[in-house]
């Protein structure tokens, strides 16, 4: 009963996962680039770029969202301290910074 759950549940993350790999296989015929940077090695496109992206997919000229720090903050680990006593951070987000696709 256990080996059947456990076959069951990689069949369902497989079949979940699939959607998300083919739209990363989609991304990269136009932004070949992204592929060869470090930030690939840990992510999918689209888990950062969810917001806009379907319709970017269908017409290129449609921007998907710029990433949030929300966004960020699924995976890493706000860093409320730096945005409290840093004047300088008013209205900026992490990818001010961070460039996220050069890391």
């Amino acid at each position: 009963m256990k080996r059947l759950s456990l076959v069951l549940l990689i069949l369902l993350l497989t079949a979940l996962a699939a959607p998300a790999l083919a739209d990363n296989d989609q991304c990269l015929m136009c932004h070949q680039a992204m592929e060869e940077t470090p930030v690939q090695a840990h992510q999918n496109c689209m888990v950062c770029h969810q917001d806009g992206a379907e319709e970017h997919l269908s017409n290129p000229r449609a921007k998907p969202e710029p990433v949030s720090d929300e966004t960020c903050a699924m995976c890493h680990q706000p860093n409320d301290d730096f945005k409290a006593i840093s004047a300088h951070t008013m209205g900026m987000e992490c990818a001010n910074c961070h460039l996220i696709h050069d890391e």
